[in-house]
Formats: structure tokens, C-alpha cells, sequence
């Protein structure tokens, strides 16, 4: 899909379908990863050893590894598992898939906003065509498995019951009746049917556990009392309201491809290409009120093989110069090992800010677009991850501390939370990416390290040891950290690694 999907007007149905994949996130992974199939496997928050797990399969469950408990601790109850989280743009990716398979079954399908996974479908018109409702549903049920997916398909009568019994049921269902409905959800705990556990454990104090507990009770009440999101799931459970579907459209990707006759290998040639096609492409975005976020270029090569090149402009964007200013970047930085034999240019939009459409604007002397400008230059010359800033990580290891995530715009600092100034000028330590291992100090001489000596001079004086210790949950970490002062100023932060017997130059202060 290109761009945002519109929405239709709201509209009520008779009847609506809920398609649901359980534990979305797990089967994302087991995509990703078929060969972790056969193991325990779990889906953390991040790639660090503290991240909390959001899913797990049932061979980590047997283990007691549960929902919610670091990925360190769990490695220490379970050696083999293995874990990995889950990119934004895969889960997107993967969401999009399924929003088009659905719209080979039903022209009206509506992503749920609130659980990752769910879909609405409105089964009327073409159930039809494949023998009625329910040899419908087991057809969308087969083409979900066909992409290695499993989920219930339960056509009811109203959408938060339909929604409560796909997340509690496995396979294809045809729901006879409203009051077989009801009877399919009163038993349910408010926790499987996705209740947020903050208001599971306020609902439990009044010994509210179950759907059909919640609904003896007066709406007004729980409204008053748990505040309004509670008060509309009483409405939604309730049911007497026939369903509304809000269905999206699926737009045509905006591209092109062009094949090259005879191929080109001369790098002008192909910008030039490139600028004949893209008027009509930006014209169709902004026929959609939509401008330019990403431009994918992927070239076929004669002799075989591929490339592709994200180009993202410092701001959503219709002007095609700085697009094909970017482009120019790009494609001098490239070296191509064979003549290019086609061309495809796909244009992925979002929605224009009211700024990005003024004609004319104030500039401040600090201008955060000339510098976002600056930077898409970089990023087109260098690949989408040459622009990265440090986060900090609450890491055992000081290595660990800071890890580097892609750089996608510029703000601001806050001076509002920065600490007032120290009298005397911070000092800042520097860290290696990696320690730098050393040969120990000269046994006739403590002053002297053979791999620091040349450069920083005798060592003046040794500060600690200051002891750091832990990583039983990978491998065991026994370090004794000190600070070399050293004749010509420099301070140093060393290790010993008491396990290895080895000493590492880990960074500086400056």
C-alpha cells in the first residue's frame, strides 16, 4: 500500500466478521525465524539482555517463564531460549500482507486500532460465492495458513463480542444467534477478552472478574467510578446496537517501472531517466493530498541481482528538485558491477503539515530544516544508517549504556531540563566501543604499560579498585576498574578481567 488508506463513511451491517491472529507478535517472529520453531522461543521489548518478554510460546511457558519477566532472568531459568524483538516497519509490513489477502474476501475490512492483528469484515456479497458464510470463513481461515499464520474467524452479531470470542477460540465459527452470542462470552475473564490489566486489578477488588460480572452491574456506576473506558466497554459487551464497520481502501502502490533497451550503465543517463518519470508520480501523490516521504528506487542488473535505494527527502516534500538533488548524491556514490536493465520508482506519501504547504515562512537563526536538509544530503550519500544518535540504556555494562539508533529529524534541546552549571567544568569519559585488551604492567616497573607508555607516558599514580561484578545469565563478568593518572596528564579507565586475567583499556577522561 502507498500512502495513508481512506476511510469510507461509517456504515451498520447486519452481521460482522472478526478475524484474529493469536499472539500476533510470536508468529511475526516464527516468520522471521522458522528455525526457531522446534525450541522455546519469546518476543522481548528490545535487543538487550533486561528487556522485558511481551509473548512466548508454549515450550518457554512449560519452563515457567512468563509475560512480563526480563529476558536475563529468563535465560538463567532457561539456557535455550531464544528471543528477539520485533522492528516496527516488520510489524507494519506483515499488517499490510494481511489487509490485502482480507480484501480478496470482502471489499469492506477495517483494521482494529486496539488489538494488534484483529480485523473486521463484513460477510455479506461474496460469502456467497464460496457456499455461504462459514465455507467463507474456512477459506480465509486456508489462505491465512498458506501464509503461515493461524487465526479465528467468527462471524457474530456484535463487534466487541465477536472480537472477546476470536481471542478465546481457535478455528471458524458461525455464531447461530444474538443469545448464543452471549452465552459464548458470559463465562470469559475480562483479561482474555484483552481488558488492560490496571483495570483488571481495580475490576478484581470488587470481585468483577468475568464479562458476565461486569455487565450485572450499572454502566453509570463503573463510569463514575473506573472512568469512561470501562463504561464503554459495558456498552460494547452489552450488545442491542447493530454493528458499525469503518472499512479502508487499499490504494494501487504510485510506481513505475521502465525497462532499459539497450541497458544503461552511464549514470547521467539514468538521472535523466529518473526526472522524465517522476512529474507524473508526485501529480498522482498530490492528487491523493499526500507528499513524498520515501522514493524506492531498485535497479535489476544485467548479469542478475538487485539494488535498492531507499531516498528519504529532509521533509515530505512535492518539489522535484530537491528530490532529484538527493538522487544525483546517490547515484554518484554507487558503483554498478553490470549495465542497469530496468528501473522501478515507488513513491511512498504521507500526509503535508499546514507548514510544509506556506508560502512564506520566518526563519529563526537556529534552522532546524536547513539542517534536516543537511542531513537527508548525508544520508543520501552515505545509506539511510549513516545519520544516528546516542540513547542512553539502562545496561549492566558500561559498553552497554549507550546504544545507536537511526536519526530521523532534529529538535530542539530542552534547556529546561538540563542541571544547573557545575563551579569547576565537567569532566567526560569517553568510552571505546570495544575495550582495547593490554599487556600487563611491567612486574620490575608498576609505572610502566607497554602499550600506554609510548603515548600517555609513565603511569603517576593508580586510583581504586571499584569492583563490578554480575552476568550470571550469559557469562560470568568480575571486573576491578581503575584510573591511570599518567605523567603527561592524561587519566585513563583500566579493567582487570579476574576470569580471563586479562587487563583492557576501556576509555578516557577528558
Amino acid at each position: 500500500m502507498s500512502g495513508t488508506p481512506r476511510d469510507h463513511t461509517s456504515s451498520r451491517v447486519e452481521r460482522i466478521t472478526c478475524v484474529h491472529v493469536h499472539s500476533f507478535s510470536l508468529q511475526l517472529l516464527l516468520r522471521l525465524r522458522p528455525s526457531w520453531r522446534e525450541g522455546p522461543v519469546a518476543v522481548v521489548a528490545e535487543d538487550r539482555p533486561h528487556a522485558p518478554i511481551l509473548a512466548l510460546n508454549r515450550l518457554a511457558a512449560q519452563e515457567h517463564v512468563t509475560v512480563g519477566m526480563r529476558y536475563a532472568a529468563a535465560r538463567g531459568l532457561l539456557p535455550t531460549l531464544r528471543a528477539a524483538a520485533i522492528l516496527p516497519e516488520q510489524r507494519a509490513h506483515l499488517l499490510g500482507e494481511l489487509f490485502l489477502a482480507l480484501n480478496d474476501f470482502s471489499p469492506r475490512v477495517e483494521p482494529d486500532p486496539t488489538h494488534e492483528g484483529s480485523f473486521f469484515l463484513d460477510p455479506s456479497g461474496l460469502a456467497y460465492l464460496h457456499g455461504g458464510v462459514e465455507a467463507w470463513g474456512q477459506a480465509i481461515a486456508q489462505r491465512l495458513r498458506g501464509m503461515d499464520l493461524r487465526a479465528s474467524v467468527i462471524t457474530g452479531f456484535e463487534r466487541a463480542r465477536a472480537l472477546a470470542i476470536a481471542r478465546t477460540h481457535r478455528g471458524v465459527w458461525l455464531v447461530p444467534s444474538p443469545e448464543r452470542e452471549f452465552q459464548l462470552i458470559a463465562p470469559l475473564s475480562l483479561r482474555s477478552v484483552g481488558v488492560p490489566s490496571p483495570i483488571c486489578d481495580s475490576l478484581e477488588e470488587l470481585e468483577l472478574s468475568t464479562v458476565v460480572d461486569l455487565l450485572s452491574m450499572d454502566r453509570g456506576a463503573l463510569t463514575d467510578r473506573f472512568g469512561p473506558q470501562v463504561g464503554a466497554l459495558h456498552l460494547a459487551l452489552g450488545g442491542g446496537q447493530a454493528p458499525l464497520l469503518s472499512p479502508h481502501i487499499p490504494h494501487d502502490p504510485i510506481q513505475v517501472e521502465h525497462h532499459l533497451e539497450p541497458p544503461e550503465v552511464d549514470k547521467h543517463r539514468l538521472l535523466f531517466r529518473i526526472k522524465s518519470m517522476l512529474p507524473a508520480l508526485l501529480r498522482e501523490l498530490s492528487q491523493r493530498a499526500l507528499a513524498l516521504q520515501t522514493l524506492h528506487l531498485e535497479y535489476s542488473l544485467e548479469r542478475g541481482g538487485t539494488c535498492h535505494d531507499p531516498i528519504q527527502p529532509a521533509s515530505p516534500t512535492l518539489e522535484l528538485m530537491p528530490i532529484m538533488d538527493l538522487l544525483r548524491l546517490r547515484l554518484e556514490s554507487k558503483q554498478f558491477h553490470a549495465p542497469v536493465s530496468r528501473l522501478l520508482i515507488r513513491l511512498e506519501g504521507v500526509h503535508a503539515r499546514r507548514t510544509q504547504l506556506e508560502l512564506f515562512r520566518v526563519h529563526e537563526r537556529r534552522d532546524l530544516e536547513a539542517g534536516a536538509h543537511a542531513l537527508a544530503r548525508v544520508r543520501a550519500l552515505f545509506g539511510a544508517d549513516s545519520i544516528t544518535r546516542a540513547c542512553l540504556q539502562a545496561a549492566h555494562l558500561p559498553e552497554a549504556g549507550v546504544q545507536y539508533e537511526r536519526a530521523e529529524s532534529l529538535c530542539f534541546p530542552d534547556s529546561s531540563r538540563a542541571p544547573p552549571p557545575p563551579d569547576l567544568p565537567p569532566l567526560v569519559r569517553r568510552l571505546h566501543a570495544r575495550p582495547i585488551p593490554l599487556r600487563s604492567p611491567d612486574p620490575s616497573d608498576p609505572r610502566r604499560w607497554p602499550d600506554l607508555v609510548e603515548r600517555y607516558g609513565l603511569v603517576r599514580r593508580r586510583h581504586g579498585p571499584w569492583k563490578l561484578s554480575g552476568g550470571w545469565w550469559a557469562r560470568t563478568i568480575e571486573r576491578d576498574y581503575y584510573y591511570l593518572e599518567t605523567v603527561r596528564g592524561a587519566l585513563l579507565w583500566v579493567f582487570h578481567d579476574r576470569p580471563r586475567s586479562r587487563w583492557f583499556l576501556h576509555g578516557a577522561i577528558n
